[in-house]
């Protein structure tokens, strides 16, 4: 695969790491976003309670 940068930091388990981080924190923003829009749903639940979208 190319890539425009080979390397992000000079070593291979920093690297690793930086990349592990940037998943955990993608990780952490999609839960928050989830349950932010699962409340939201909650909360407007009784109006929606048809079926009616």
């Amino acid at each position: 695969m190319w890539l425009v940068v080979e390397q992000l930091v000079a070593g291979p388990l920093l690297q690793v790491a930086l990349i592990a981080g940037y998943g955990l924190l993608g990780m952490l923003w999609l839960m928050a976003r989830t349950r932010r829009i699962a409340r939201r749903q909650r909360a407007t639940g009784a109006e929606g309670a048809d079926g009616a979208q």
